[in-house]
């Protein structure tokens, strides 16, 4: 792609969904751009665009160098980007026609998106959208066209390295991940979480839990601390991406809303 140890520029556009699930999915492809080429003096410089406001987990992971936020406007949006001069365009907005040319008109040399009506005119190197794949590796596959990213084990452990917080040493952990980015109707609800639980700690003694919470969950607080497995249970509440990193990594198993 370049020369080794040459320091890149790269915009990302991110995916237009606001949910804090589907804005981590993120991550591991950000990982990448931010060593693909790099050596260990330097990182390259990610700047992530996005159309609404994103959770601080980006810029605190380092991941990041700066977020832009933007409206549709293809003039503004083409005199941003030529003005930024990026090394590398990443989008993963194949829908947005108006973005589409606006990349096109960017004069960035390397220019990464999915493959649509029209795309090999907007875009150096396009893949195939594959929806049936775990959306993280679907974006990753966007680096194949030019060299083989990094497997995903590699951006797991670069967060855990991270991590400030040392979960709760239990015998056997499970670790419960009960939020719903959609709403309450998307979840499988506190209660049942607990029950399971429950009906888990009488198959074992040992077991010990992890509650890895947001914002939207904070009233499950005290139904978890009300409950006979309080003494059992550790409570992560909006936690940084690097320590809830390290408690899944500690867990036997993990259960989670699929949303």
């Amino acid at each position: 792609m370049t020369a080794p140890g040459t320091r890149l520029k790269v915009v990302v556009f991110a995916q237009n969904r606001a949910f804090f699930g589907t804005q981590l999915l993120h991550l591991p492809l950000l990982h990448n751009l931010k060593k693909w080429g790099s050596d260990d003096s330097h990182d390259n410089t990610v700047i992530l665009f996005s159309p609404f406001k994103l959770n601080s987990a980006f810029v605190q992971s380092g991941i990041v160098d700066h977020i832009e936020y933007y409206q549709t406007s293809l003039i503004r949006m083409t005199r941003m980007l030529r003005s930024l001069r990026p090394d590398v365009i990443v989008s993963l907005r194949p829908q947005s026609s108006w973005l589409n040319l606006a990349i096109g008109m960017s004069g960035a040399p390397i220019r990464l998106g999915y493959q649509s009506p029209g795309s090999h005119f907007f875009y150096s190197h396009t893949v195939p959208r594959n929806t049936q794949i775990y959306r993280g590796l679907n974006y990753l596959n966007l680096l194949k066209t030019l060299q083989p990213p990094l497997p995903l084990p590699d951006f797991f452990l670069h967060t855990q390295r991270r991590a400030e917080r040392q979960p709760e040493q239990f015998t056997t952990t499970i670790c419960l991940l009960p939020g719903g980015g959609a709403g309450e109707f998307k979840r499988w609800g506190i209660e049942n979480y607990l029950q399971l639980a429950h009906a888990l700690k009488q198959h074992r003694e040992d077991i010990g839990f992890i509650f890895i919470l947001g914002s939207d969950e904070a009233d499950y607080v005290p139904v978890i601390n009300a409950s006979p497995l309080a003494l059992h249970c550790d409570i992560y509440m909006n936690e940084s991406v690097e320590n809830c990193s390290r408690a899944m990594a500690s867990a036997h198993l993990c259960i989670a809303n699929d949303c």
